[in-house]
């Protein structure tokens, strides 16, 4: 398996300093060495972002236009993803996903899909009255109509499946029509079952970008995390979700994101380094 990894070192959707570290953390944590035990790995290094330009809090979308101009920088970065190889992709915050998602469609067009593990389903419809981060409304920016940015033609609410995620997040400001929905307390259940339903709902030509919010594990697992949850899932959940849905070739890329460090930062990557290698040597 060919297997490229990316960094995109941004903390643009957020209102604090953190997430940005991720790729940093990641390399110095011995990712792409650790791959190349198995694999034929490529590192296209880190996709350079400013995060310094653009901080405010006012107006609907917070530092607007920093994320916008992220978004296009991704976007429109070439090689990230290719036919027939795997590539990872560190960020950063969960907004870089609106941008990098964006890349992704560019290239498999209308058989791509999203598969977002998130302890929150990020598709809440912006308000003039209250200022918050881009990554409140990462997904409706890809697929609603809106002031901000133009959403993907040919894609919409119908391509994404949510996992993992707490319904009490979930209000009248989210517009998660028509996505297919694995709550927290189903996937916990049963993640191999689970699995098999997600990939036996695909067509023979989807492509699939998995998204790892890594505030979907709850915090007696995993700490270091911009928005840590007591109530998360277990990381044991992710590592057998994982193990059957990331063998299928239809998987072509896989986006962490919200890392943050703390003092158990090293431990934690080194978990997650080993849950990669480990489900894309099978």
């Amino acid at each position: 398996m060919k297997i490229r990894v990316v960094g995109i070192p941004s903390n643009i959707g957020a209102l604090n300093k953190g997430p940005e570290l991720g790729p940093a953390y990641f390399r110095k944590a011995g990712l792409v060495e650790r791959l190349k035990d198995e694999k034929d790995v490529i590192d296209l290094g880190d996709i350079e972002i400013d995060n310094d330009h653009f901080r405010h809090d006012y107006g609907a979308v917070r530092n607007w236009p920093a994320p916008l101009i992220m978004w296009e920088k991704v976007a429109n970065t070439e090689s990230v993803f290719i036919p027939n190889q795997m590539t990872i992709a560190i960020g950063g915050g969960c907004s870089t996903l609106t941008g990098l998602f964006r890349n992704f469609f560019n290239v498999y067009g209308e058989n791509a899909r999203l598969l977002t593990i998130d302890h929150h389903i990020d598709i809440r419809r912006p308000s003039p009255g209250q200022c918050m981060g881009a990554t409140a409304y990462t997904l409706y920016f890809l697929t609603q109509d809106n002031q901000w940015v133009s959403p993907i033609k040919g894609f919409s609410n119908r391509h994404i499946t949510a996992m993992g995620f707490s319904p009490d997040t979930l209000d009248q400001s989210y517009a998660y029509e028509d996505i297919k929905t694995y709550p927290a307390e189903i996937l916990i259940e049963n993640p191999e079952k689970i699995a098999m339903e997600y990939l036996e709902s695909l067509s023979p030509e989807s492509k699939v970008l998995i998204h790892l919010d890594l505030d979907v594990i709850g915090s007696q697992d995993f700490k270091s995390v911009y928005m840590p949850d007591p109530d998360g899932v277990g990381l044991e959940t992710i590592k057998r979700l994982f193990a059957g849905i990331c063998q299928d070739a239809r998987i072509a890329g896989i986006v962490i994101t919200e890392f943050s460090p703390t003092e158990a930062a090293e431990k934690e990557v080194d978990a997650l380094i080993d849950l990669l290698n480990d489900v894309l040597s099978q």
